[in-house]
């Protein structure tokens, strides 16, 4: 199973009303979820990588007792995890979903994480790839001024 195959299981209305229900504070942008999930559904193609999601519960920052979901894709044999919001959309569909998480979280969970952590720097895949497209060129603008300190 690949991220693709949670999308395509559900409607667009499950996965926004399991994304309200993880993320409360994000009614206020439904709108942008739904051109989301129209360009998700019938625009973007999974891309074959050696991604495998990842879902675990972690504790809340403020030292409460509350755990909250996090979300991000892995690579084999590496213990760092990717951010979906350095990733193409393509590249998130096409991780893979282990068993053990498509056991312990349902489509609908998997899907509302994923576009949540998809959507983190624009809604859509054009606004996303100009983000990482910028922060690339920082990249290596900083590199090609500090490349005499090395």
């Amino acid at each position: 199973m690949i991220v693709n195959d949670a999308f395509q299981a559900c409607s667009s209305a499950v996965i926004i009303e399991k994304l309200i229900e993880l993320f409360p504070e994000e009614v206020s942008n439904i709108l942008g979820y739904k051109e989301a999930l129209d360009e998700i559904f019938y625009a973007t193609e999974p891309v074959a990588s050696d991604f495998q999601l990842e879902i675990k519960w972690y504790p809340m920052y403020d030292g409460s007792d509350e755990l909250y979901l996090n979300t991000r894709c892995v690579k084999e044999d590496e213990e760092m995890g990717y951010s979906m919001m350095g990733m193409t959309w393509g590249q998130v569909l096409g991780a893979q979903v282990p068993k053990c998480m498509s056991d312990e979280f349902s489509n609908e969970t998997i899907a509302a994480n994923c576009l949540f952590g998809m959507t983190f720097m624009g809604y859509s895949n054009e606004a996303v790839q100009g983000e990482i497209d910028k922060v690339v060129g920082y990249k290596n603008d900083y590199l090609e001024r500090h490349k005499d300190e090395e």
